[in-house]
């Protein structure tokens, strides 16, 4: 840019954007939890399934006993899959001065379906995928609405303080360089945060910092020219 940023404007624009992405984060996890939720009956009736031709004709049992046995494989997947957990998160380390040792700090990844697994490939790696896509995508939906929530309580004056910063150069700039320009800024607070704004990058490469992507800067120059 060819001047720094205006305050204001990078504050009302980035509270028009954490609004919408509000609504995204909102609609988008109603919509993989409804799938998720049909993958999940998917699943139990893959399971009763299995049960029915594959144990009966060892261990006879009534239609009642499978479809309990069902549920509870369903489950016991919910369950290993770690459902409602906390997010995935990234290590990054804030060193204020040289020669310090640091401050670890953890941002949530922004993935929809983690990777899965230890068990062999196989047979049983192949049921076991199959059975697990249902809790995963529920299990993703609700980060969804974690986002969700993380958003609505963002720091928006301290998040549009480094993003600033950030408007006001056009390569990465490290953590303390960050927090040595704004004034106050609590940045174990406002760092985890900007992991929430599509368009904030952070670079692990030392020194570690932040940066913008194109598309961020290009719809922040759209949003002030109209």
């Amino acid at each position: 840019m060819d001047s720094p940023p205006d305050f204001d404007r990078v504050r009302a624009f980035l509270a028009e954007k954490n609004k919408l992405a509000c609504s995204q984060s909102i609609a988008g996890g109603i919509g993989i939890l409804v799938v998720g939720l049909l993958f999940c009956a998917v699943s139990y009736v893959f399971a009763w399934y299995v049960l029915k031709y594959g144990l009966a004709p060892f261990c006879p049992h009534p239609a009642w006993v499978r479809a309990i046995l069902a549920l509870g494989i369903v489950g016991l997947l919910f369950a290993g899959n770690r459902m409602g957990g906390g997010d995935d998160l990234i290590e990054y380390t804030l060193i204020l001065k040289p020669g310090e040792e640091g401050v670890k700090f953890y941002v949530p990844s922004s993935g929809l379906l983690s990777e899965t697994t230890d068990i062999p490939y196989g047979v049983l790696n192949a049921f076991t995928n199959v059975l697990c896509v249902g809790p995963k995508t529920v299990s993703s939906s609700l980060k969804k609405f974690r986002r969700t929530e993380r958003l609505k309580h963002m720091d928006l004056n301290g998040c549009a303080a480094v993003i600033t910063v950030l408007l006001s150069n056009d390569s990465k700039v490290p953590f303390s360089k960050i927090v040595h320009s704004i004034e106050g800024l609590d940045p174990y607070r406002v760092f985890p945060q900007m992991g929430d704004i599509e368009g904030v990058l952070f670079l692990k490469k030392e020194p570690q910092g932040m940066s913008l992507t194109s598309e961020l800067r290009e719809e922040f120059e759209k949003r002030i020219t109209t």
